[in-house]
């Protein structure tokens, strides 16, 4: 079984301690996670990935909530929940990762939540992929970075 990269599972464990009401500090969030045998970098890369995730919810809370209307987020699982979210703003960043990613946030489930988890993040990522990729205007202009002698 693969488990998802150390980074990913320290925001995890962060995002799990910041919707439990946790202190959204980077300090209290690097001593809660103290003892981890996860690298200092890739803590620190977690915890503030987590963060930034954390200020972003309720935008990312709109755009998951009907993905899955019979279960939206506050009846999720937190474990699930944060899984989501992460991935969702990790898809934000890194759009052409979305596979990477979507993989991960499956490894992630495998490895923290229930039996029926992976297949339920896998469902909802993938509605996901989907909408983002329906509402990305189409340009049909593509720059493959050749500059013409004329240029």
């Amino acid at each position: 079984m693969r488990v998802a990269k150390d980074w990913r599972r320290t925001a995890l464990q962060a995002m799990y301690i910041l919707d439990r009401g946790g202190a959204p500090e980077i300090d209290a969030l690097i001593n809660a996670l103290d003892g981890s045998v996860v690298d200092e970098k890739d803590r620190l890369t977690g915890i503030e990935f987590a963060l930034r995730t954390s200020r972003l919810c309720e935008s990312l809370d709109e755009e998951l909530n009907p993905l899955s209307p019979d279960w939206p987020l506050y009846r999720q699982p937190v474990v699930d929940r944060s899984i989501l979210r992460l991935a969702a703003q990790e898809m934000t960043d890194s759009p052409e990762q979305w596979k990477v990613v979507i993989s991960e946030a499956i490894d992630l489930a495998r490895e923290f939540s229930t039996e029926e988890s992976p297949r339920f993040i896998n469902g909802v990522l993938d509605r996901l992929q989907r909408e983002r990729k329906a509402n990305t205007p189409k340009t049909g202009d593509t720059d493959h970075g050749i500059v013409s002698p004329g240029d």
